[in-house]
């Protein structure tokens, strides 16, 4: 399977079949993500535009966004109610439940992209 990567994050592409992210343009629970979709070889985009709204990464219809200490949430379900209007299924992770249970984190991902392939 092929790495599908946005035209924003091509200049933070690789060594090799592997795709790094550089620490100064993610944070590490996004790296924590990308390395286990990587490792697992899930095809994704980072950093994509939708129609104006950035979203960490996109899997399929799958739309995963790692929130961080400063997201805010009523602006986070405005995104969420625009995309699912797109035909996109918005999940969230805080940074702190990445850091906590990355494998449980990564199973919950997979299961949703699962039933919606």
């Amino acid at each position: 399977m092929v790495l599908a990567v946005s035209h924003r994050v091509q200049k933070l592409l690789p060594s090799g079949n592997s795709m790094k992210i550089l620490k100064k343009h993610s944070t590490k629970p996004e790296r924590v993500i990308a390395d286990m979709l990587i490792k697992k070889k899930v095809s994704f985009k980072f950093r994509e535009l939708i129609n104006g709204r950035e979203i960490d990464f996109l899997i399929g219809r799958v739309i995963v966004e790692v929130d961080g200490i400063h997201h805010q949430p009523s602006k986070d379900r405005k995104k969420d109610i625009f995309l699912s209007n797109l035909g996109y299924i918005p999940l969230h992770f805080s940074a702190k439940e990445i850091r906590i249970n990355p494998q449980e984190t990564f199973k919950k991902i997979m299961k949703l992209v699962e039933a919606n392939n």
